[in-house]
């Protein structure tokens, strides 16, 4: 499996990725999660680097997929 630590932050926006069809843009982010653009980037940034995501010009995507999010729910 993967040794990968995420925040519970970091949890709630990988479950709702997934349950948006695996896309979802910056924006749609802040307004679900009632912050600004710019720390719901950071975070999804960080996801990133951690190699849980990918962005795919102004959307983030699973990287390593249902295994990561099972662990989340």
């Amino acid at each position: 499996m993967y040794d990968v630590t995420l925040t519970n932050i970091q949890k709630l926006y990988m479950i709702n990725l997934s349950d948006n069809s695996n896309m979802i843009s910056i924006t749609q982010f802040s307004e679900l999660f009632n912050c600004s653009k710019a720390n719901s980037k950071s975070i999804l940034d960080r996801m990133v680097k951690l190699g849980v995501l990918y962005k795919d010009k102004k959307n983030y995507l699973f990287k390593i997929g249902r295994a990561v999010q099972q662990e989340c729910r």
